[in-house]
């Protein structure tokens, strides 16, 4: 079985509510629930090399909205990838209102609002790569998804997050259709921890955004700490960071149970309702 046929075998599963006990496949985010436009303007990315996490590849659209010119963008699950290029071929066929149509964005289309409509698939599918097309035909086809949509992606409504900066802007939707053929988007299977062994050792990065792995990382690992992913920080992924690059490596809301208090050289932002750590990688 190649790992395309697999890939899809486990989509099915998930359409006809089966959850494998599998950490490489997970219900996918239709939108991040991350306000991106917030913090990103803090990074100068305009012909930069960005290393961003996958999730429901709002990082990387608004990467390619704020002038990247080269993205590597990672996350152990392997649905991420086919939500990715599901996102971009989106992007650059639908207008803005067929893509807030098409993907599931608010409580409501998890139950009676009609949701990754077939009619608009088809308008996409032209813009998919080759493999992404034939994951997506075969779970419309076989596994119903307009109907079981809801088992492989999660109930969220989160475009409340999308502001005046966004890509998702009425004003800056309509550049990206232009902008994603001149960018080289390199995709990555990887958990955060294990990345650094499957990134190329002679590429650096200006800017990386980690999300909030490190919070996820805590919970499921109750002997890991702050020294713990200090260490990790400087001596596994900063040597992929460019002298004076930028990461953005925690995302931490106010409801956040785990107070993390980074000693690491890091700025932080502060938000009313989150704060964004910065690290910045300081010469040799």
């Amino acid at each position: 079985m190649t790992q395309l046929e697999q890939d899809i075998e486990m989509g099915l599963r998930f359409l006809r509510n089966e959850y494998p006990n599998d950490k490489r496949y997970s219900r996918c985010y239709p939108f991040t629930n991350e306000e991106l436009y917030l913090y990103y303007p803090y990074f100068t990315l305009e012909d930069a090399q960005v290393l961003t996490v996958t999730g429901g590849a709002d990082h990387v659209l608004q990467a390619i909205h704020m002038g990247a010119k080269d993205i590597t963008t990672f996350d152990r699950n392997r649905f991420a990838y086919y939500v990715l290029q599901l996102k971009l071929a989106a992007t650059q066929s639908l207008t803005r209102d067929e893509f807030l149509g098409y993907f599931p964005h608010h409580e409501r289309s998890y139950y009676d609002l009609p949701t990754l409509k077939s009619d608009l698939y088809q308008k996409l599918k032209p813009f998919l790569t080759k493999d992404a097309t034939y994951f997506w035909d075969t779970l419309y086809r076989e596994g119903k998804l307009e109907q079981n949509f809801a088992n492989l992606f999660i109930s969220a409504s989160y475009l409340e997050n999308f502001g005046r900066g966004s890509y998702f802007n009425k004003k800056h939707y309509s550049t990206l259709k232009d902008k994603i053929p001149k960018i080289n988007i390199n995709f990555v299977e990887s958990d955060l921890l294990n990345l650094p062994t499957k990134l190329s050792k002679d590429k650096k990065y200006d800017t990386m955004f980690l999300s909030n792995i490190f919070d996820w990382l805590y919970n499921e690992n109750s002997d890991m700490n702050e020294g713990f992913f200090e260490y990790w920080l400087e001596m596994e992924l900063a040597p992929f960071l460019k002298e004076n690059g930028k990461c953005a490596l925690f995302y931490q809301l106010v409801y956040d149970p785990i107070p993390l208090d980074f000693k690491a050289p890091c700025k932080t932002l502060g938000r009313d309702r989150h704060k964004i750590y910065i690290y910045t990688k300081k010469g040799e």
